[in-house]
């Protein structure tokens, strides 16, 4: 079980660092998010791993709108 968490850990860890470049990879990243929130992220707090990833997807947002405006 240790291990399992572990490894769920690490790959979350990776979704957040990974800079999405497509719709597809928002999506796994919402996944993520949801994953680790137990469901629908309906907020986001100013701590934890679901909010990290939904500032992660904002700042992927918008480096795709700079890539397409440039």
């Amino acid at each position: 079980m240790k291990r399992a968490l572990a490894m769920s850990e690490q790959l979350e860890e990776q979704n957040l660092n990974m800079p999405a470049k497509t719709l597809d990879g928002l999506k796994a990243k919402i996944r993520c998010a949801e994953a680790w929130a137990g469901g629908e992220v309906a907020s986001i707090s100013i701590d934890g791993l679901a909010a990290d990833i939904m500032f992660s997807i904002i700042e992927d947002i918008e480096s795709m709108s700079v890539a397409h405006i440039s």
